[in-house]
């Protein structure tokens, strides 16, 4: 651990107000915390605000000694709490507890660092060991580093990592969705990258020398488009990315750790690129095209099974970049159709799982969570007709993904006016764009109606009729209207209101 004292000589960085404070701006890297995840400023800030936040406790009786906790967020934004007393001394909350579900309440789960004081001042004020437990957590979920910032007397502190505070920890063995660090890596070259001038769904992007990244959006905003980061060059190879969807929070952490995203708003970081220029990638090719598939012959019938012309579907991912894993990799297919061309490739994946002719892909990640997050089984989202994107063809796993002309046109951004956060219940309707890779969709709530615009795959379940919670970033439409946008997961969500027992 390190321990340092106060400096006055380190002015406090700016600040604006929103529902919580943010530092407007990250100084350099202090030398003197070559360790620490945050910045020395950041670090004397979050130590007068958790300090201040002992105001905020809430004691049982008059004496008591007052906690306060402060956490900072991966954005800079700064959330606080004091801690709830009870009169058995079991069931209260401690500060450091409040502060991590203050921030995770407002959708702000990725906290890079945790300071806490008390007016016992006579020594260095360290978190219990059931505080260190819920921050060890919550920074495994989250998959950042939590740096633990502990006061003491006069303007002194000390600064360690969770781990360092807590050695001997335990996880629970949860069923995880993520890859193995092993299966990440590829040790090969991709194809030589050729021109794209007009980007689409499912192309792919050189978008530096050492990243590669897969088009999400061509039309995200005015001159902008949205991509997903897929590989990252390291010394002997290329580095899988975590999978935005099955490890949402994994995913954000690596933008941030790598600093490939761009600052949107406060708290939105996103992977974007200038569309009015020629990148250098590997554009999706149609299927004809890339001729047999040698690792997946049966998927030349493919077009046929689904009664769709072949020119529709494209293929994508690893295959035509030529980053293919050697034991195997998934078969990742663009179909580009308008809503009822894709509803019906839908009902008909759904009838050749019935039949046998084609198989649900069990071991896929991406199904799997899917299933848990509707809380139903593969085989209701596929009966329902909400799913078919993961499929074995041929003892071949097979992702699907849909683009079609209801998905073209920027989406929203008036960029003056500022994003919030919201959570809403309603009824969806108008639900023909939620089967695309930007899922699009409205929902009827008390207040009015309001735009969804998804882009993970939980946007693509809903149906008309739908009673739905969701939560998400609250922006405005050139036209002025309400939209809700939801990148990742864990914490911009869908949640439905049905028994789940199917």
């Amino acid at each position: 651990m390190t321990s340092f004292t106060g400096d006055p000589n380190y002015p406090m960085v700016a600040l604006f107000s929103t529902s919580a404070d943010r530092l407007e701006s990250k100084p350099s890297r202090c030398k003197l915390l070559p360790h620490m995840t945050c910045t020395k400023d950041e670090i004397e800030h979050l130590v007068a605000r958790a300090r201040a936040a002992t105001a905020k406790a809430f004691l049982s009786g008059d004496g008591g000694t007052r906690y306060g906790a402060a956490v900072l967020v991966s954005d800079g934004r700064i959330f606080e709490s004091g801690q709830y007393s009870s009169f058995n001394h079991q069931t209260g909350v401690h500060a450091e507890q409040a502060a991590l579900i203050t921030a995770v309440a407002a959708g702000f789960p990725n906290v890079v660092a945790l300071a806490i004081a008390s007016t016992n001042a006579r020594d260095v004020t360290r978190p219990c060991g059931s505080c260190r437990q819920v921050i060890l957590e919550h920074a495994a979920r989250s998959g950042r580093r939590i740096d633990v910032v502990m006061t003491g007397p006069g303007d002194s502190y000390s600064v360690g990592s969770i781990d360092e505070l807590l050695p001997l920890h335990w996880l629970p063995r949860a069923v995880s969705f993520a890859r193995d660090a092993e299966s990440r890596f590829r040790t090969r070259q991709p194809r030589p990258p050729q021109p794209i001038d007009r980007l689409k769904v499912g192309d792919q992007l050189l978008i530096d020398a050492n990243t590669i990244a897969l088009v999400w959006d061509p039309a995200f905003a005015s001159g902008l488009a949205l991509v997903k980061l897929k590989y990252v060059r390291q010394d002997h190879g290329w580095l899988k990315v975590p999978h935005a969807f099955t490890e949402g929070a994994e995913y954000e952490a690596f933008l941030d750790d790598h600093d490939l995203g761009q600052s949107i708003e406060p708290g939105i970081n996103l992977p974007l690129v200038a569309v009015d220029r020629q990148w250098d990638g590997w554009p999706a090719i149609p299927l004809p095209t890339f001729g047999r598939i040698e690792c997946c012959p049966s998927l030349a019938e493919l077009p046929a099974t689904l009664g769709i012309d072949p020119a529709t579907i494209w293929l994508t991912g690893s295959l035509a970049t030529g980053l293919n894993s050697p034991a195997g990799s998934d078969v990742d297919l663009v179909i580009r159709g308008d809503g009822p061309t894709v509803r019906r490739v839908r009902e008909t994946i759904a009838r050749c799982v019935d039949a046998g002719t084609i198989l649900l892909e069990d071991e896929s990640r991406s199904l799997r969570l899917t299933a848990a997050l509707f809380g139903a089984t593969p085989r209701r989202l596929l009966s329902d007709h909400r799913y078919a994107e993961s499929l074995r063809i041929g003892g071949t796993s097979v992702s699907l993904m849909y683009d079609g002309p209801e998905s073209v046109g920027p989406v929203v951004m008036s960029t003056g006016t500022p994003w919030s956060r919201a959570c809403l219940h309603g009824v969806v309707s108008n639900a023909t764009g939620a089967v695309f890779k930007r899922s699009m969709w409205t929902l009827q709530c008390a207040d009015g109606p309001l735009d969804v615009i998804c882009y993970h795959r939980l946007g693509s379940l809903v149906h008309e009729g739908d009673s739905v919670a969701v939560s998400g970033w609250i922006a405005r439409s050139p036209a002025g209207g309400r939209v809700m946008l939801q990148f990742v997961p864990h914490r911009d969500t869908v949640v439905w209101f049905h028994s789940g027992s199917s």
